[in-house]
């Protein structure tokens, strides 16, 4: 384990490392002393907040790519790319054209960068973005909040992306609330530079990270017997809940949500009993109709037999 301080506000930043991958840890003095003085603690941290800190790893970057990426060059490039936010937004123009004019301003300022290079960067950092900005709303779960120089560009451009700013579901809710762990085998390979934060990119051909969406894939069945009325009350009754009570403890935040959607399954169940109670009743309606069909039926037949009867007789008078 080596760190170096670095004096940030009321919080310090010290690298760590951890299972071979070093992490920059934004945290208050009293939490790096613990990691600094208990091994127990140090481990259970990592495991439980390793996606949302900051890896430092260079030489994998290095094997993808010759160009370094200093900030001057980073802040030309978001710049490039928000002024053309709207274009990649647009599926009938091709996003290598659009990169491809990225990389020619940035020719022009004297940085030789390939388009492979700028659509990396940008995934990895778009990653990081997601990473932090889930993280930095759980501020009642006890983890630092993670400090990125980018993000406040990266909130300009994506403010109105969907792909970006979508609200949790349900589903992930439900499976997050069980255990505050994080399995050892999830950990993200990282590919980053001086200034991009935690990545799972590190293929110069692969294609934009999903992570977020496989999380949530294993429990859409469980999403669809949840109208979106129902999935908006959990959002807005959950994040209500954790902007209330920052200081509660991650037991107390736990029970309340269990006790929360315990609640909402319950008014759910009350409204299927309700539905169900309403085709039976549907069900019963239309017994009775066909019932009285029937006896009109009847009636038809016996009146036609009566009828048959008169105009036999007629014939016979006759």
């Amino acid at each position: 384990m080596a760190n170096e301080g670095v004096t940030s506000g009321n919080e310090f930043e010290k690298h760590y490392t951890f299972d071979n991958v070093t992490y920059i840890v934004v945290a208050p003095s009293d939490v790096h002393n613990k990691l600094q003085n208990d091994p127990n603690y140090f481990t259970t941290y990592f495991k439980e907040n390793m996606p949302s800190q900051e890896a430092v790893c260079i030489a994998e970057e290095k094997k993808v790519s010759t160009f370094t990426w200093t900030k001057q060059a980073t802040k030309l490039f978001l710049q490039a790319y928000f002024e053309k936010k709207e274009q990649f937004r647009d599926p009938k123009i091709r996003k290598k054209s659009l990169w491809t004019e990225i990389c020619n301003i940035m020719s022009e300022q004297g940085y030789n960068v390939n388009e492979d290079a700028v659509d990396r960067k940008m995934r990895n950092m778009k990653k990081s973005y997601r990473t932090i900005k889930d993280n930095n709303k759980k501020s009642s779960t006890g983890r630092g909040r993670v400090h990125w120089e980018y993000f406040d560009i990266f909130e300009d451009i994506f403010r109105n992306d969907a792909t970006i700013n979508h609200g949790p579901t349900l589903s992930s809710m439900i499976n997050s609330i069980p255990s505050t762990s994080t399995n050892e085998n999830s950990m993200p390979s990282t590919s980053t530079d001086e200034n991009s934060m935690p990545s799972t990119s590190t293929d110069e051909n692969s294609m934009p990270s999903t992570s977020t969406d496989e999380q949530i894939k294993p429990s859409e069945t469980n999403d669809k017997s949840m109208s979106p009325m129902q999935n908006q009350m959990v959002s807005t009754a959950l994040s209500t809940s954790e902007s209330q009570s920052p200081l509660c403890s991650n037991k107390e935040n736990k029970r309340s949500r269990m006790k929360m959607l315990s609640s909402l399954r319950k008014k759910q169940l009350d409204i299927e009993s309700g539905r169900i109670q309403e085709i039976k009743k549907l069900q019963d309606t239309i017994m009775h109709s066909n019932t009285l069909q029937e006896e009109n039926n009847n009636i038809l037949k016996e009146r036609n037999a009566l009828l048959k009867d008169i105009l036999l007789e007629m014939r016979h008078t006759k």
